[in-house]
């Protein structure tokens, strides 16, 4: 198996963007000559940016394990009949990995290929943050677990070059037991267990989109949820033709005060996501918030989209204590920053749908359980 490991420069490295594949060598030595001409690069004062490096450049994989070789057909035993590797927790990967400017918002800690397209991530939940909550896990903590573990394993996992551009096409998860997460004055270590489906390539073999399914451990090996994440890959370049104009867009500032905090679930108007107008509720976010635009973007971030869907829901509720159990969405199309974009909802047989509309044209629908306080809300 291959462990991929935090803040450790690479001399060697599993499959991926240039890639030495003379195996007689050995991986040490076929990749060493490389990393020793990138490094004399860099002192000579030429910068080379992240994003620019392989992957192979930044991460290195640690041999705890005798197969050095990753990757689909690698020759790693059958999961199913052996004992998962232990996982390691001590830092967290590189921030580009999981697409984040602060290192204190990373949570992976830990990548192992375990063959066959499965992977198993090692997070740590904080035990306190300002937007999250972890003990026990809301929607919030599920979403952005999943937006994490998705990106880390497409670049680690099949070898997406960090200057790709991701879009969610659909992301979903249940909670299913909160039971080893509730009252912990510690950190909360998790574990994720990842195969990746729906996979679809380029011609010159090149990741183009995946689900990537994820089941969530708590430290007792209890399931805590499960889920999935969806995504779209695209260049750098075919992303800015693709997006025009928009590429270059910034948040703005919001044009009219948000709903009361405390009717939602939250202390601060700064984490509220609707504002009530005259065409119903809207989503606008504070341009300023450092959870959703933690790192430049050019659109309304899907983890804010979720939220507002809690939020909502909270309103149709009438209940603050509301948050969403259950939940599957799909992203038809991006929200633009240029254009209002209000949200709806409905109860029905089996819990609640949402729709995110924006120019007359559906961007997202979901449907969700809703729970109060961790028991099946009664739906209006």
């Amino acid at each position: 198996m291959t462990s991929v490991r935090s803040g450790e420069l690479a001399n060697f490295a599993g499959p991926g963007p240039g890639m030495c594949s003379d195996e007689r060598r050995g991986p040490a030595k076929t990749c060493l000559a490389r990393f020793c001409r990138a490094a004399m690069r860099c002192a000579c004062g030429r910068r080379t940016a992240a994003s620019q490096l392989p992957l192979s450049s930044i991460i290195k994989p640690v041999a705890r394990h005798a197969n050095l070789r990753g990757g689909a057909g690698g020759g790693f035993p059958n999961p199913n009949k052996m004992e998962l590797p232990v996982p390691s927790f001590e830092r967290p990967v590189e921030r580009a990995l999981v697409h984040r400017q602060s290192t204190s918002e990373v949570w992976p800690t830990d990548f192992e290929a375990l063959g066959q397209g499965r992977y198993q991530v090692s997070l740590q939940w904080p035990r306190s943050h300002a937007f999250y909550t972890t003990t026990p896990p809301d929607s919030a903590v599920l979403a952005e677990t999943i937006r994490q573990v998705t990106i880390l394993t497409c670049h680690l996992g099949h070898s997406v070059p960090l200057d790709s551009r991701f879009l969610m096409t659909g992301l979903g998860f249940e909670l299913r037991s909160d039971e080893g997460c509730r009252g912990e004055w510690n950190a909360l270590e998790v574990t994720a267990l990842v195969e990746a489906s729906d996979i679809r390539r380029t011609a010159r073999g090149e990741l183009r989109s995946a689900r990537m399914n994820i089941e969530i451990s708590g430290p007792d090996g209890r399931v805590i949820a499960v889920g999935h994440g969806d995504a779209l890959l695209a260049g750098s370049v075919a992303y800015r033709r693709m997006r025009g104009p928009n590429a270059n867009a910034t948040p703005p500032r919001r044009t009219a005060e948000p709903v009361e905090p405390e009717r939602v679930g939250r202390s601060r108007a700064s984490d509220v996501t609707v504002v009530e107008t005259i065409a119903g509720l809207e989503i606008q976010i504070d341009h300023s918030h450092p959870v959703f635009f933690e790192h430049s973007l050019d659109h309304v971030p899907g983890v804010a989209l979720i939220e507002a869907c809690k939020q909502v829901a909270c309103l149709f509720l009438g209940n603050p204590s509301a948050d969403l159990q259950r939940f599957e969405a799909r992203f038809h199309r991006v929200i633009e920053f240029n254009t209002p974009a209000t949200i709806t909802v409905a109860s029905d047989a089996v819990g609640v749908r949402f729709a995110v509309l924006q120019g007359g044209t559906v961007a997202m629908d979901a449907s969700a359980g809703v729970s109060v306080s961790g028991e099946v809300a009664v739906l209006p």
